[in-house]
Parts: structure tokens; C-alpha cells; sequence
């Protein structure tokens, strides 16, 4: 525990105090439901898969949460969560895979990684639903994804994204591995499924490291300013930083001494 003059309150042996702390858990977790329920796991970290037993739960939001595995939802093609609308908000999940009647995913301001676990053997997608919509915002996601129907803003999809109804929705500001087939594309990255463009560098790819998974600055503007509002692609899309450094210098630059230079480091 963190006292009021900064120091750092000595253990006390057999005492345990768990504020500031996040639960971990070590090992799967399996959830099920009945016809119009729902579970929500918030600021989790969990060290196994999240897994949806045949049922009828009505939805599954992972909330601020590390998963360490993968989401999946298991039953047959015919029976079982014909409601169910997967959401992932602010987390960082290795995968989601579901079976073909689960309707809806939802993926906002979050990280899918197959790398999060290796040792864990989380699928090598990044989504693996081939029957389902999914709907992606300001997201970063590694590896293949396989979807029915597909929305997408302000998002970087690095891995090959193949949808199979491509005449309905459209995709928007967004970033898309090579060979992807996705729906009409606005300003996206690269312009069009046969074209190549321009690809986003990362400051890290290391799961855990304060950088994962940041735009380099080396990054091509097309992505670090592709989004929608002028702001990164990705997972840091809700930060804003381009506008906002952008509103900075313009404040700052009538006040620069003569013959000095603004500079701002580590953008």
C-alpha cells in the first residue's frame, strides 16, 4: 500500500490487504445461462479461457480484463445461445471463438492477441466466426479473422480478414492485412482488397511491455492519423493524441522565444 508521503507501507506477515489489486485467476473459467440472463467479468485477469457452456445466455461482456486464453462458445450449430451478443470493452483476450449460432461479437477499445499465452495454446485467429456479425471499434487485432458480416472503425485488423457477406456494411478508417476481402472500404488502409498500402509499425509487440501494442513513431501517417478524427488507428484511437498534439502546438507556437524551435518528444 501506497502511503499519503509516497512511501511504500512494509509487509505485515499474515496480514494481506487487497486494495489496489487486480483478482487473478489461474485456470478456466465456464459460464451458462438461462434464457435472458447475462454475466459480466470487470478487471479480471485470467489466466485460462472463458468458456460459454451450451445454454441460453443473452450476453457476456468482458470488461477491463487481461484473458490470457481465448473466449469460446461451445454447442452444436442447431442448439444453444441463439441470443447471445459477446462483448469485449477495454480488454486484452488471446481470441474468441464461437459456434455458428451465436448472433453478435462486439469488440471496443481492446487487444486480440493469440501471443498474450503461447503456453496456454490460444488459436492461432484473432476471431473465429464464421457464422456471426462482428462490429470492431477502436481495436487492435492480430491474426485471422473469419466473420459472416463485419462493421469496423478507427481499428487495426494485422492479419487476414475474410468476410463472407461483403455486400452489406461497410468498413471505415481502418487498417487491413494483406489479401483481407472485407466490405466497401472508406478510407480505409489500404484502399481496396486488391491494392497494397501502407503497413502500421508497432513500438512494441510484447504482451506486458508499457508499449504494447503502440504505433511506432515511425509509423506511416496514413495509420498514426488514418482514424476517424484525424486520430491513430488502433487501440489508442480514444486517446486522441495527433488532434490533441496538433491543438498543443497551436497554442504553444506564438509563445516560442525567437530563433527557438517547438519540439514534442516521445509522440
Amino acid at each position: 500500500r501506497v502511503l499519503l508521503n509516497g512511501d511504500i507501507e512494509a509487509p505485515v506477515p499474515g496480514s494481506y490487504t487487497p486494495g489496489g489489486l487486480r483478482p487473478r485467476i489461474t485456470g478456466d473459467i465456464t459460464v451458462t445461462g438461462e434464457l435472458g440472463s447475462g454475466v459480466l467479468l470487470d478487471g479480471l485477469v485470467i489466466e485460462g479461457d472463458v468458456v460459454v457452456a451450451p445454454g441460453s445466455l443473452r450476453s457476456l461482456t468482458i470488461s477491463q480484463c487481461t484473458i490470457a486464453g481465448s473466449i469460446r462458445v461451445e454447442g452444436t450449430p442447431t442448439d444453444g445461445n441463439r441470443e447471445l451478443t459477446v462483448t469485449c470493452w477495454r480488454s486484452q483476450v488471446g481470441g474468441i471463438e464461437v459456434v455458428g449460432t451465436v448472433p453478435e461479437i462486439r469488440i471496443t477499445d481492446s487487444v486480440l492477441d493469440p501471443a498474450l499465452a503461447p503456453a496456454l495454446g490460444p488459436p492461432s485467429a484473432a476471431i473465429n466466426a464464421p457464422q456471426t456479425h462482428v462490429d470492431i471499434t477502436g481495436s487492435t487485432l492480430f491474426g485471422q479473422v473469419d466473420c459472416r458480416t463485419i462493421v469496423v472503425t478507427s481499428s487495426i485488423c494485422d492479419g487476414l480478414v475474410t468476410v463472407v457477406d461483403r455486400q452489406r456494411w461497410c468498413v471505415r478508417f481502418s487498417y487491413f492485412g494483406p489479401g483481407s476481402r472485407v466490405p466497401r472500404r472508406y478510407r480505409c488502409v489500404p484502399a481496396s482488397d486488391s491494392a497494397v498500402g501502407d503497413a502500421p509499425s508497432y513500438a512494441d509487440t510484447t504482451p506486458g511491455s508499457p508499449f504494447y501494442p503502440s504505433l511506432a513513431v515511425t509509423a506511416p501517417s496514413s495509420i498514426r492519423r488514418g482514424g476517424e478524427f484525424g486520430a491513430e488507428m488502433g487501440i489508442h484511437h480514444h486517446l486522441r493524441r495527433p488532434p490533441r498534439i496538433d491543438a498543443a502546438n497551436r497554442l504553444v507556437a506564438p509563445y516560442v522565444p525567437a530563433g527557438m524551435n517547438l519540439a514534442l518528444f516521445g509522440s
